[in-house]
């Protein structure tokens, strides 16, 4: 959503982190889990395309639902040899 967001006000240069958060819902709908998450392939695509609009290896801090471990990639380690608008001439 943030991304979307930033996306539509035209500033996708000006992010420089991404957080993620969640885990597996249960019966309930209540998001469980102790283990951090990462972002899913669409993500990571949606990510690199900001990333290289503003020029960066973004850190991407992944946390768990519950609990309090994280653990930080770049960009580059969770999306190695992605294809985006600097392949196409664009940012």
């Amino acid at each position: 959503v943030a991304l979307a967001t930033a996306s539509a006000q035209g500033r996708l240069r000006d992010v420089v982190a991404i957080g993620v958060i969640g885990g597996a819902m249960d019966a309930d709908g209540i998001a469980t889990g102790l283990s951090p998450v990462s972002p899913c392939g669409r993500c990571r695509q949606v990510i690199n395309e900001a990333a290289q609009m503003g020029g960066r290896d973004l850190p991407v801090h992944c946390g768990a639902a519950q609990g309090d471990a994280v653990r930080s990639y770049r960009l580059s380690d969770l999306l190695p040899d992605a294809f985006g608008p600097a392949d196409l001439g664009i940012g």
